[in-house]
């Protein structure tokens, strides 16, 4: 509860900000207050999250507008990755054209920035155009999911274990998820390759610190030993099973009802496959 109040403070404090100070007389500082608040309603999740979405776009895009014509391309650059991060979940608007916002915002912040300049707002657009290409869908999206690989690759040259441990977890977990999915031309090792990505992601995901991204991996470990092709494929369904299981742990009806949906349906499939017990029963189970 405590970071969800912190974010209705920073948009209250930044609003009171805004109504005695000008952009003509102090534009740094209006600046920022307009990626303070822009920021937090991206990440507010109370009230109607569209709208949220809509104010962070507006906050964002007139810092952006004032960074850029001021000439701070160090300060644009940063504001520019948000606001692409925005366009990537927005829920207005056509779905093709927000993401191909995203991606001409992010290949503007690389024509500015290179990891000897800005390593980290660098790794951070590549981290967000891997989002982009993971998101597109249709008969060309094995080439789009290969540049999503490629760009969490880039990312993961800056965005180390030591020095960023929750980014580098969360590509990990997020190249698992796309290995997982078997929807590349290479599906006799992509689920050992989800596999992989999965234990790397859980050494920084405890369930302790991190329950939602844990659950998130454990899902993706029951997906990927339901489609393993190496290995025992007895052991590897009941891994399947058992993986999907610590997942709804989490991942309850009640609380995550979405991704409750999700992992049911997966399990579904893996009882299926099942070759241990009873075939009708596993066929009831699922």
């Amino acid at each position: 509860m405590g970071i969800f109040k912190n974010i209705k403070e920073v948009i209250r404090h930044g609003n009171e900000l805004l109504e005695v100070i000008t952009k003509d007389r102090f534009g740094d500082i209006w600046a920022m207050a307009q990626t303070n608040i822009g920021v937090a309603y991206s990440e507010c999740i109370d009230g109607d999250r569209s709208q949220n979405y809509e104010l962070g776009i507006d906050h964002l895009s007139k810092a952006a507008e004032f960074y850029y014509q001021s000439g701070n391309s160090q300060q644009w650059s940063k504001v520019a990755n948000n606001l692409a991060q925005i366009y990537i979940f927005r829920i207005k608007g056509v779905r093709f054209e927000n993401l191909e916002k995203s991606i001409n915002l992010l290949g503007r912040v690389l024509d500015v920035c290179n990891p000897s300049n800005e390593p980290l707002t660098w790794a951070t657009a590549h981290f967000g155009l891997a989002m982009v290409y993971s998101e597109h869908v249709g008969k060309t999206m094995e080439r789009y999911l290969d540049r999503a690989i490629k760009h969490y690759s880039k990312a993961l040259e800056v965005l180390t274990k030591k020095e960023h441990p929750f980014m580098w977890a969360s590509i990990h977990g997020n190249l698992s998820t796309i290995y997982s999915a078997n929807l590349r031309g290479e599906k006799s090792i992509d689920s050992d390759r989800a596999i992989y990505h999965c234990q790397l992601a859980l050494e920084i995901f405890t369930r302790e610190e991190y329950s939602i991204h844990w659950a998130g991996v454990q899902h993706n470990l029951g997906v990927a030993y339901a489609t393993r092709q190496t290995g025992i494929k007895l052991e590897n369904i009941e891994n399947s099973i058992r993986y999907h299981e610590l997942a709804l742990e989490v991942r309850t009806k009640e609380n995550f009802p979405d991704y409750w949906a999700i992992t049911q349906q997966s399990l579904a499939g893996a009882y299926v496959r099942r070759v241990q017990g009873n075939r009708i029963e596993n066929i009831r189970m699922a």
